[in-house]
């Protein structure tokens, strides 16, 4: 009688440990739209790279064309590999003071500025109150990253290789299914 409870339990766990906190989800996928979208726009547009086949056909040339740096498949991975470290070195979970809810907000500014819808009051003083160090917190954040990019890297990189607007809604909302469709962009 008591493997069964045993087994039982072993089997629910999963389930409740695999929950996913779609604020936080959210959040990061919201948080990797904007950075990179951001990091695009930083790129020269008129800086160019050659896709396609470099095999020389009969003819002596190659089936090459130039297409956008900031848009190739291979700035985009680039970016891709690197966007979470920057969300959990920039962004923090803040309490939104008019819900209550946690949002995922960035601490400063692309120019350098702290950031002004962050409470960081607030954040110091419920960093006192947690039992869990910083840096678990920082944790949280790119592990939602990372798995939210392991999960629809291929949909995200064809959102900006082919600049489609709003990734927030078709990414986050549509696809992932983290945010809510009435949900306002915070970032």
């Amino acid at each position: 009688m008591n493997a069964v409870y045993l087994l039982l339990l072993i089997s629910i766990i999963p389930l409740v440990a695999c929950k996913k906190d779609l604020n936080l989800y959210c959040g990061a996928c919201k948080a990797i739209m904007h950075e990179v979208d951001y990091s695009i726009q930083q790129v020269d547009p008129n800086k160019k790279i050659d896709v396609g086949s470099f095999r020389v056909d009969p003819n002596g040339k190659t089936r090459t064309i130039q297409k956008s740096y900031a848009r190739s498949e291979s700035h985009l991975t680039g970016l891709l590999e690197r966007v979470c470290s920057e969300i959990s070195d920039n962004y923090v979970e803040s309490k939104d003071p008019e819900t209550g809810t946690k949002r995922l907000k960035r601490m400063v500014t692309h120019d350098g500025k702290m950031a002004s819808n962050v409470d960081f009051q607030s954040l110091m003083e419920e960093s006192k109150t947690q039992d869990a160090p910083p840096d678990a917190k920082s944790n949280r954040v790119k592990f939602a990253c990372e798995t939210i990019i392991e999960d629809f890297e291929d949909e995200i990189l064809h959102h900006f290789k082919n600049a489609h607007t709003d990734g927030n809604v078709k990414i986050c909302t549509e696809l992932a299914e983290f945010c809510e469709a009435t949900a306002k962009d915070e970032l």
